[in-house]
C-alpha cells in the first residue's frame, strides 16, 4: 500500500466538502411510495492543501510518478466526519492548482474514499 507522504500538508480543515453516496432507492407510485436499500455508492472527498514550492514539487512528484498519474490508491490519515485514523483514497479526477502568493499555492483535489464509511 503506499502511504500519503508525511511532508505533504494535511488538508485544511474549513471549506472541505464530504458527500456519501446513495444508499436507498425511492420510488413515488400513484398509490404509494416504496424506499429499497441498495448497495452504498462511492463516498467523494473534496480537499484544499496549501503547499509550500518544496511541497508542491514533492505533490505533483507523488500523484505524477507514485501514483502512475493519479489512478493508484493510497492511504492517510485524514479526518472525515469527526473520525481519524488511516483511510484509503483514490482521486476522483486531476486536481487544480492555484497561486495564493510568492511560494504558496492552494491545492485542490476531489477523492473517491476506498474505506467504506459505514465502516469506521
Amino acid at each position: 500500500m503506499i502511504d500519503y507522504p508525511v511532508t505533504l500538508p494535511c488538508p485544511l480543515l474549513a471549506g472541505n466538502r464530504m458527500q456519501g453516496g446513495r444508499t436507498f432507492l425511492r420510488s413515488n407510485f400513484e398509490y404509494a411510495t416504496r424506499q429499497r436499500q441498495t448497495f452504498c455508492n462511492d463516498y467523494m472527498v473534496k480537499f484544499a492543501f496549501v503547499c509550500d514550492k518544496a511541497q508542491m514539487k514533492e505533490f505533483k512528484d507523488f500523484y505524477y510518478n507514485t501514483l502512475t498519474n493519479g489512478v493508484s490508491v493510497f492511504s492517510a490519515d485524514w479526518l472525515i466526519e469527526g473520525i481519524d485514523g488511516v483511510k484509503e483514497f483514490r482521486f476522483a479526477s486531476t486536481y487544480s492548482v492555484k497561486a495564493l502568493y510568492v511560494d504558496a499555492w492552494e491545492v485542490v483535489a476531489e477523492f473517491q474514499m476506498i474505506t467504506k464509511i459505514k465502516d469506521l
